[in-house]
């Protein structure tokens, strides 16, 4: 991992390194709805202790619906609408399960 670097102010641990891409797509549905997906492994490192790096999103009308996240600074989390609540992240299987269950509560579906 390099130097860190300075975002918004905050000294933020620079980006880590892609290993190999697990999952990415971005789907446009016919009703203009986003489903937005990556997951990539990463170097094991304080950030991403299990080496995943991930974003998985739901974009209606412009507005993120559902989003499940762990960028750098922040532990594993999920936004619903403007809530954040905690994610017990498992593994990149659970993960996108844990999503579609998600988005199939809140009456909608990726694809």
């Amino acid at each position: 991992m390099g130097y860190p670097i300075l975002v918004r102010g905050l000294l933020m641990p620079s980006k880590p390194k892609a290993i190999r891409e697990i999952f990415s797509h971005k789907y446009v549905k016919d009703n203009g709805d986003i489903v937005d997906i990556m997951v990539e492994q990463v170097e094991k490192n304080e950030q991403y202790p299990e080496g995943v790096k991930y974003s998985l999103n739901y974009i209606s009308n412009g507005k993120s619906i559902l989003r499940y996240d762990n960028h750098a600074g922040h532990p594993h989390h999920k936004h619903i609408g403007d809530k954040r609540k905690p994610y017990e992240f498992k593994d990149e299987w659970q993960l996108m399960s844990d999503f579609e269950e998600d988005l199939r509560k809140l009456g909608r579906q990726t694809w």
